[in-house]
């Protein structure tokens, strides 16, 4: 009985990697309007592995993107609008943030998946909510 549960649970960890991976880095609600975090996901499989492992136990099929994700997740206020979007109700999130909204949420980003990558080359992670701690901790130093 040990190896069935062993076994279901490899299962279903390796069903959630694959969600993960099937989404695209960039597209969606966020398209185009984060380069700078495109291009360190486009261009280094360890930032998508690290955000892979400390998003391993969270839900990510509500999204058509990993920047949708990961902008939606870290700063919930927006979920909604991204669903509108989503749905064909509601423009893309370029159309609804200011500039200097958008250089606050470049940082942050940058500091997420910088924060991710730490965690991971440290495999240090244990939910979804230690990560959210640890990068809301790490923005506030920077600044």
């Amino acid at each position: 009985m040990n190896m069935n549960q062993s076994y279901s649970f490899q299962l279903e960890q390796k069903t959630q990697l694959a969600m993960i991976q099937a989404l695209q880095i960039c597209g969606g609600a966020t398209q185009s309007i984060f380069p700078q975090v495109e291009a360190i996901l486009n261009n280094s499989n360890d930032y998508q592995n690290a955000l892979e492992f400390v998003s391993r136990r969270k839900k990510t099929d509500n999204y058509l993107s990993v920047i949708d994700f990961i902008f939606c997740e870290l700063h919930p206020e927006w979920k909604n609008s991204c669903r509108l979007y989503y749905s064909g109700k509601g423009p893309k999130l370029k159309d609804l943030i200011t500039t200097d909204q958008l250089v606050k949420y470049n940082n942050r980003l940058l500091k997420a998946i910088e924060v991710a990558y730490e965690l991971f080359c440290e495999q240090r992670c244990n939910s979804w909510v230690y990560y959210k701690h640890k990068f809301e901790e790490a923005y506030k130093m920077a600044a």
